[in-house]
């Protein structure tokens, strides 16, 4: 059932890759795995923002073990059956909690597939990291259904490992979500059944152990998050992409605002509001019809109201600022101001309402008599209801019209009623009901499946080839200026991460979590784009970072005139063709050709990746701005190191001040943050790098360490003595030594957990 509406995919007549999957998280995972591949520590890339912490940067899933299948198969199979493996890890998790929590075999099944087709996850297809949480999401809830029940190692490993699993995938909005309903679920069960100390002492374990395991990516991620663009979000910024009320009509009815693509008849453009994905969700109207059943029969049990509360939380916290509860949760809620978009939420509710549909099916087989009168006016009214919402509103225009509008409203009432139909038919012929109500429900999903994004957006396997291939991006390389290191700077969305599919050198990037001062010299914004002119009016930031070439919209014009016209980029397509194609990148590289929209534009820097200077400047970061921008300053005889990080570099330079030339150097950075040089010093002097300053580099000379103190407010600078020596240096994420030494713990604790558990079972009479 989880398989079937992905079936082209499985045959490979499509690809379902769009938009981030292209634009960040495919690149980034063949990123790590090339590196590995080469022998490296995946720690650093070279590829974006002069240099990129990645396990800090956190969506790489550096640690993510599932992601190796891209260091074996090309992007197109990796991704194939990545995402298969991370569906049937879903369901199979959500097949086994059901089981678990009502035994009811054929509920389970049902709980397996609605779980793992549900609204959330084909909609965050786009977002990988998204797609493993769910994946792992419903073992995390069965391991606390056991630890609960009682204690035993194995059940200590499944709980720690698939909460370990969640914190690997790189995204903590993921894992803060699931330990925020793990709490509610445990909070309603401990307090409901009173059973003490004990239960909590379980589950604290079982959290602290699966946090450790997964300490390599969480402690550097938090540290790097610290000095990122947004450590914090403003309450304004984390309501970003919640519910309005009218958002939740897509629960049961999906397509009520448009968002079908791909299906005759059911394909409309979404109009509730910016970012589809994001705002929209369903449970499956059958599914959901299948769970009230089983909530009336069994209002009153334990599990039955945890579940009702997780979905109350959901529901009430995706709305955001729509109610008092969004506020509460910002306000009170650990960590809860550090992630927007908390319309995600309603995935806790897609899990719950899939399980509580396993208890459905359940009491439906159980039930002496199932009262089909109420079960008729329950899905008449129900039908009533949807129907009237286009007649009584159109939400300002946000209702698609047409025969959109009316299968929009007309096929959720059908699948309700099919679900109705094949309840009444259980009550006459048990296993044909059944069948006929596991089928309607299979469909139900997998006509939601089947006309989602993925499907018309998705690039064509040919497309991807070439666009992953080993070939020259469509604007060509960076130019090859002399001195060493040449990068590119880009002044649109559309190729902000190509340089990490091509390993290129680069200063755009896509990430959240870029370095707060990087992006205020740069003028970066987290999405990628340039917000100012820096890199192309008159100044000195092309020249530190060694930045070749400018690709950028034709209605961009440098002012600095070393900037030389290379011509047209051929091939690149307009920004509403690329989104309707195949997502920015895919579509602005290998879309067809409808007109001329980028310029390319060419240079050479005045300064060596690598270089010695005499005189060194104090003053404060403030300052490196205009110090940057102004032409009148040299930075080929002048190094501006900021108060507060001069470490021994005032003590050295305090009395000496050399315009003249310091030296000569030699030597190079590996694309894994590993660089040695010769330098020949005339006297005291800084060398200059044109990597971006980050916390965790080190430097040695001549074997001794030496501080990397941050010079011209954006690269790295090491003071050297006069004479010949040799510099190394390294990258290592600040925190990864610790969180290396906490998830060496975790897993001794699992193994001697099993390892006692094992001898107790076989000895237990010695034991006592």
């Amino acid at each position: 059932m989880t398989t079937l509406p992905f079936l082209q995919v499985l045959l490979g007549s499509e690809t379902a890759m769009h938009e981030d999957i292209n634009d960040y998280h495919v690149p980034f995972y063949r990123a790590v795995w090339r590196s590995i591949g080469n022998g490296h520590w995946p720690f650093w890339s070279h590829s974006v923002f002069a240099g990129q912490n990645l396990v800090g940067g956190g969506q790489p899933a550096v640690f993510y073990p599932l992601n190796a299948i891209f260091g074996v198969f090309g992007p197109v199979t990796a991704f194939r059956w990545w995402l298969f493996v991370h569906l049937w890890i879903a369901a199979a998790g959500a097949f086994t909690w059901s089981w678990w929590r009502w035994r009811s075999v054929a509920g389970a099944t049902l709980s397996g597939f609605a779980y793992a087709l549900n609204g959330f996850m084909i909609l965050h297809l786009v977002h990988m990291p998204f797609v493993a949480g769910v994946a792992w999401l419903p073992w995390t809830f069965l391991g606390l259904e056991l630890l609960l029940e009682g204690w035993s190692a194995g059940r200590l490993v499944l709980f720690s490992g698939a909460l370990g699993m969640i914190a690997m995938t790189g995204h903590p909005q993921m894992l803060w979500m699931t330990l925020v309903a793990l709490l509610l679920l445990a909070l309603v069960d401990l307090v409901r059944s009173g059973r003490g100390l004990a239960p909590w002492l379980r589950i604290g374990s079982g959290v602290a152990i699966g946090l450790c395991l997964a300490a390599p990516q969480l402690i550097p991620q938090f540290l790097f998050s610290r000095t990122s663009v947004r450590p914090d979000l403003s309450l304004k910024n984390d309501f970003t992409y919640s519910d309005s009320p009218r958002h939740l009509l897509t629960l049961l009815v999906p397509h009520v605002m448009g968002g079908g693509a791909g299906v005759p008849g059911m394909s409309a453009p979404w109009k509730g509001g910016k970012n589809y994905h994001e705002l929209a969700n369903y449970l499956g109207i059958s599914v959901a019809f299948v769970a009230v059943f089983g909530v009336v029969r069994r209002i009153r049990e334990r599990r039955v109201v945890g579940l009702l509360v997780i979905i109350a939380f959901a529901v009430l916290t995706a709305l955001a600022g729509h109610t008092i509860m969004g506020t509460i949760v910002y306000h009170v809620v650990p960590f809860a101001k550090d992630f927007r978009a908390w319309a995600r939420y309603l995935l806790l509710a897609n899990l719950a309402v899939a399980s509580l549909a396993g208890l459905g099916v359940r009491e439906l087989l159980s039930a002496r008599e199932v009262p089909l009168d109420r079960l008729a006016i329950g899905a008449s009214v129900a039908a009533a209801l949807i129907l009237l919402v286009p007649v009584v509103t159109t939400f300002n225009g946000q209702l698609p019209t047409g025969g959109a509008g009316f299968t929009a409203v007309v096929i959720p009432v059908l699948f309700m009623y099919g679900a109705f139909g094949a309840i009444a038919m259980i009550s006459w012929r048990p296993t044909w009901g059944l069948a006929a109500l596991l089928l309607v429900c299979a469909v139900d999903l997998g006509t939601f499946a089947l006309s989602s994004p993925w499907r018309a957006e998705g690039a064509p396997a040919p497309s991807l080839d070439a666009f992953y291939g080993s070939g020259p991006p469509v604007f060509g390389w960076p130019a090859d200026a002399p001195g060493g290191t040449d990068r590119w700077v880009t002044g649109t969305l559309d190729f902000r991460n190509i340089s990490v599919v091509k390993d290129m050198q680069g200063i755009n990037g896509y990430d959240p979590l870029v370095q707060a001062d990087f992006a205020k010299l740069t003028g970066l914004v987290s999405a990628g784009r340039l917000g100012n002119d820096v890199f192309y009016a008159p100044g000195w930031l092309s020249d530190v970072l060694r930045v070749t070439t400018l690709v950028a919209d034709r209605a961009i014009i440098p002012t600095d005139p070393a900037w030389h016209d290379d011509g047209p980029v051929v091939g690149a397509v307009a920004g509403p063709v690329v989104g309707a194609v195949a997502g920015p990148v895919v579509g602005a590289v290998v879309g067809a050709v409808v007109g001329t929209q980028y310029e390319r534009w060419t240079r050479t820097p005045r300064v060596a990746d690598a270089y010695l200077v005499g005189n060194v400047r104090f003053t404060d970061f403030g300052s490196i701005d205009g110090i940057l921008r102004s032409p009148a300053t040299d930075l080929t005889t002048t190094v501006y190191v900021e108060n507060g990080r001069v470490g021994g570099a005032r003590q050295l330079f305090v009395d000496r001040h050399s315009p003249d030339a310091a030296g000569t150097v030699s030597g190079s950075m590996s694309s894994a943050g590993v660089g040695r040089y010769t330098i020949d010093a005339t006297h005291p002097a800084v060398l200059v790098l044109s990597y971006a300053w980050l916390d965790g580099w080190s430097a040695t000379v001549d074997g001794k360490a030496a501080p990397v103190t941050r010079a011209d407010g954006v690269v790295l600078g090491i003071t050297v003595p006069a004479g010949h020596h040799t510099v190394e240096l390294a990258f290592f994420p600040p925190g990864l030594t610790l969180g290396l030494i906490l998830s060496a713990l975790a897993v001794t604790a699992m193994l001697i957990a099993l390892v006692w558990q094992r001898r107790r079972t076989r000895f237990g009479h010695v034991l006592l």
